[in-house]
């Protein structure tokens, strides 16, 4: 039953990860999204692209068109570094302080830092001599 226990507060703190991402996600898709509409900034950025283009419209259009997918995967990688570094933080903060992370708490375990544990000896081959 302790594994079970442990594999249930696993969950309940990687749901609360999964929360998390899922708001990065919702705040990045709005940040996107905005980047796209935001008509009057496009217009004026586009518009300088084409003058300065001399003549190679094309080249202007795709070069406009790769700064905002540019600046779009800019958007996503923030929020993934945000999401690594805020695990991480919620982890470690949890055990320095309490011993235990959420799901943890919420299933009455904890990490004792008190007994360290020792490793059995190992055999590494036959032995020799008398038994």
């Amino acid at each position: 039953m302790p594994k079970l226990r442990r594999a249930m507060a696993w969950f309940i703190d990687f749901a609360l990860v999964l929360a998390g991402a899922s708001a990065l996600a919702v705040l990045t898709f709005h940040r996107v999204s905005a980047l796209v509409t935001a008509v009057p900034e496009l217009a004026t950025r586009g518009g300088l692209d084409l003058p300065a283009s001399r003549g190679d419209v094309p080249g202007a259009g795709e070069h406009f068109g790769l700064s905002l997918w540019n600046k779009a995967v800019l958007y996503v990688e923030e929020a993934f570094g945000l999401l690594v570094v805020a695990t991480f933080l919620y982890r470690w903060t949890c055990l320095a302080l309490a011993g235990r992370t959420l799901g943890k708490g919420l299933l009455g375990l904890k990490v004792d830092r008190t007994a360290p544990r020792r490793a059995a000896p190992r055999r590494t081959g036959p032995r020799c001599g008398p038994r």
